[in-house]
């Protein structure tokens, strides 16, 4: 992961940047300026030949007007790096999924190919499921229909290429959705964004993720 979160977020989005154009504004830009991401890839490269060079940004998953621009910024970026020969391999999707989010696969499937078409491979790189501001009556009932979104995610990622899916995190006790006061749960209940629950059990987010690898 040579750059992360370089991609502004749109109007709209939960945390909007207030600067223009399609880098987010980071201590690098300021310094830098906007080659500083191909400055970064092409150090990468001259230090480590045998790595492949990522980058990796959040937000692009869902059927939502922001996250749609936030796919067009970043393929902008993509295609202006590999114009100028910068050495990029891959992009990493973080998939930080929220369920109050509606997803649609056709445009994240025709997003990825384009991804893919331009001879990169892509991951998703920190996978984990935050529920919605209203939860559902009982734990069975809120796990299914966690595990309902994100098969239909995971499947349409692996329809478009994906082929390694990396989770942030594998049991709730350690959720960073927990620890972290400003993605935790306002009503103080635990979060069930991981494979396993906080004893270690295997949930059925687990059984999701081996459906759509199956």
């Amino acid at each position: 992961d040579v750059v992360n979160e370089m991609i502004a977020n749109a109007p709209g989005s939960d945390n909007p940047s207030p600067a223009p154009g399609d880098l987010r504004d980071t201590p690098w830009l300021r310094a830098l300026g906007p080659g500083y991401v191909e400055l970064a890839l092409r150090t990468a490269r001259q230090l480590d030949r045998t790595l492949r060079l990522t980058i990796n940004d959040y937000g692009v998953e869902a059927d939502t007007p922001w996250a749609a621009e936030k796919r067009a910024r970043l393929l902008r970026l993509v295609r202006a790096l590999l114009d100028r020969g910068a050495p990029l391999d891959a992009i990493g999707l973080q998939a930080h999924l929220q369920m109050r989010e509606p997803f649609r696969p056709e445009p994240f499937i025709a997003f990825l190919r384009e991804l893919r078409s331009l001879g990169l491979s892509v991951s998703l790189t920190e996978l984990d499921v935050r529920e919605p501001d209203l939860l559902a009556p009982g734990i069975a009932e809120r796990d299914a229909q966690m595990a309902a979104y994100l098969e239909q995610v995971v499947r349409a990622a692996i329809e478009g290429g994906v082929r390694t899916v990396i989770t942030w995190g594998l049991t709730d006790r350690d959720s960073w959705l927990v620890s972290m006061p400003a993605v935790a749960r306002p009503d103080g209940a635990a979060t069930r964004g991981h494979p396993y629950d906080a004893e270690l059990r295997p949930k059925p987010f687990r059984d999701a993720l081996l459906r759509a690898f199956g």
